[in-house]
């Protein structure tokens, strides 16, 4: 009889501990080109996509993130999948990403739930938490000349 109750006892304690620790929130990553030129973001996870932005221009994904049990977040991609991608300044100039790390301290596919920010600038408005990436020159003049 102890042994039923103390079996009990413990589903009931781990049970409660799961619910507790999950939680969900919606961030929102939005990358934003303020260099003179065009900029396509090209972004590869499982599949590849194109975004075109012009001066001025910016995207921005919704997406999540979880804490518990492995935090992780989903803006639009998830952040603990191998990922990479590139900057293409007017068909001209790149810059290539072969994961989210930081190694220049830029990097727009970089991780938000972990430091350093890879030069994203984090806002509150009203509860909703944004990841801002700006494209700028310094990203530019990292971009080399596409070899043809």
């Amino acid at each position: 009889m102890k042994s039923v109750i103390a079996i009990v006892f413990f589903m009931i304690l781990f049970t409660g501990c799961i619910t507790e620790k999950t939680e969900r929130s919606t961030r929102y990553r939005i990358i934003k080109n303020t260099t003179d030129h065009n900029v396509e973001l090209i972004i590869i996870t499982n599949e590849s996509n194109s975004y075109n932005l012009a001066k001025g221009d910016s995207i921005v994904f919704e997406g999540y993130c979880e804490t518990g049990f492995g935090d992780f977040c989903f803006i639009p991609w998830d952040e603990n999948s191998p990922i990479s991608g590139k900057l293409v300044f007017d068909n001209k100039r790149e810059i290539i990403y072969v994961s989210s790390d930081c190694e220049s301290g830029r990097n727009p596919l970089g991780r938000i739930r972990s430091s350093p920010l890879c030069s994203y600038l984090v806002r509150s408005i009203d509860g909703r938490r944004e990841y801002i990436y700006y494209i700028d020159d310094s990203d530019y003049d990292r971009a080399v000349p596409i070899e043809d």
